[in-house]
């Protein structure tokens, strides 16, 4: 358990791009990815400033079925 202030941070590297759409990096030495969202499905995107050193982004996606 973490005490008041000592917050774990977690770097995440995202791949956007025609062909990934938008996309998590598991593994750079191997290139694996975890498709986030298809473009098709964005809806909106936002950028957060937490504080000096740490953004958050949201992706909203429209509502779609899993099949």
């Amino acid at each position: 358990m973490l005490g008041k202030g000592d917050e774990k941070h977690t770097e995440v590297t995202l791949l956007v791009g025609p062909r990934y759409g938008i996309s998590h990096v598991i593994n750079v030495k191997t290139n694996l990815v975890a498709l986030l969202a298809d473009f098709s499905h964005v809806n909106r995107i936002e950028i957060l400033t937490e504080d000096e050193t740490n953004v958050r982004v949201e992706l909203h996606v429209l509502d779609v079925k899993v099949m």
